[in-house]
């Protein structure tokens, strides 16, 4: 019977490949008041020549749209395996403003699979719409 040692070691070894697994950054300050304003997917893989990569920025609002609260944070997981961790970049605006823009870009000929949330304050003179 394993004694309990080796049942501590494999526990170890799951919790640190659990930890690389996937990575998540936040931009800002979150806070339980926050509420999500925006979301983004961002997939794709470099293709093309040898050592090609993946870019896509990400702007918010998106064009066309309007967003008049400021971000408070933005949190950014990525979702891919510990050997193709994408970057991430915050070019302009985030917290404290109303738009912001990231870029991200994949390691030289790996795929990107990256969920981006923006939160905000929720405005307290909004009108909620309930049904009676």
């Amino acid at each position: 019977m394993p004694s309990k040692f080796f049942f501590c070691i494999v526990a170890v070894i799951c919790a640190s490949y659990l930890e690389v697994s996937a990575v998540s950054l936040i931009y800002g300050y979150l806070n339980p008041a926050d509420v999500v304003i925006g979301s983004e997917f961002v997939h794709g893989k470099a293709e093309g020549v040898f050592h090609s990569i993946f870019k896509k920025t990400v702007k918010f609002p998106q064009e066309g749209k309007q967003n008049d609260v400021p971000i408070t944070g933005i949190h950014v997981m990525d979702l891919g395996r510990p050997n193709n961790i994408a970057y991430n970049f915050l070019r302009d605006g985030g917290p404290g403003k109303t738009y912001a823009t990231i870029e991200v870009m994949s390691q030289k000929d790996k795929p990107v699979n990256m969920k981006i949330i923006f939160y905000g304050l929720h405005a307290p003179n909004s009108t909620s719409h309930s049904t009676s």
